[in-house]
C-alpha cells in the first residue's frame, strides 16, 4: 500500500514538476521526478503480479470465504424484497412522523447518509440515528419525537449487538410504558434469526 501511494505520489508530483518550478524554487536543487518514472512504473507492475495473481479461473481473490461474498449479489437479492418494502410504505403512509434508526457502526451509517443526502425529513418522516448509549443523546431523541407516530428500526448484522440491543430495550420500554403496540412500531434488520 505505501508503495502504491509512493509510485502515485511520484507520478504527481513528477508531472506537476514544472507548475512548481519559479523562481523562487529554482534558487533550490530542483529534482525532477519523471527521471525515474519507468523504473518506479516497472517497480509497481511487478509488486502488483506478486500482491494480486490473477487465476482466470478463481479471479483476483481466490481465497476469499464463499459465505463472505453475499454483498456480491446484495443488489440482485434486494430486488425480490423490493416489492415487500414498498407496500410496507404504502400501507404506513402518513402513520410515522419519525423514523428512528438504533445501529452501531455500519448498521447506522445508511441512515446517516441518507440525512445528509436528502436531509432528516424524508417521505414525510423526520430520520434520527440512535447509535450511542449516551443518555443525553438518547433524551434528546425522547424530547424531540411522539413515541405514537414513531418508526424504530434497529440493525445488526449479528443480531446481537450489545449496544444496539440496549437501546432497542430503551425504546421498546419507552413505547411499552406510553401502552402502545411494539409490533406497529418496531422493525428489526439482521442477517441471522435471532
Amino acid at each position: 500500500m505505501r508503495r502504491g501511494v509512493l509510485f502515485l505520489s511520484c507520478l504527481f508530483l513528477g508531472n506537476c514538476g514544472i507548475l512548481f518550478n519559479t523562481d523562487e524554487l529554482s534558487a533550490r536543487r530542483v529534482f525532477d521526478l519523471n527521471l525515474f518514472r519507468s523504473q518506479v512504473f516497472n517497480q509497481s507492475t511487478e509488486m502488483d503480479k506478486e500482491r494480486f495473481p490473477v487465476d482466470p479461473e478463481k479471479g483476483v481473490w481466490p481465497a476469499l470465504p464463499t459465505q463472505d461474498t453475499h454483498w456480491l449479489t446484495l443488489t440482485l437479492d434486494c430486488q425480490g424484497m423490493l416489492g415487500k418494502i414498498k407496500k410496507f410504505a404504502e400501507a404506513h403512509k402518513g402513520e410515522y412522523e419519525h423514523i428512528v434508526v438504533i445501529g452501531m457502526g455500519g448498521s447506522s451509517r445508511p441512515a446517516d447518509v441518507i440525512k445528509r443526502v436528502l436531509g432528516t425529513q424524508v417521505g414525510g418522516a423526520q430520520i434520527h440515528v440512535m447509535e450511542n448509549l449516551d443518555e443525553a443523546d438518547i433524551q434528546e431523541i425522547r424530547d424531540s419525537i411522539d413515541p405514537a407516530k414513531t418508526l424504530f428500526i434497529s440493525i445488526s448484522k449479528s443480531g446481537g449487538t450489545a449496544e444496539t440491543m440496549a437501546l432497542t430495550r430503551i425504546a421498546y420500554d419507552w413505547i411499552t410504558s406510553e401502552e402502545l403496540d411494539p409490533s406497529k412500531h418496531f422493525i428489526a434488520i439482521t442477517t441471522t434469526s435471532k
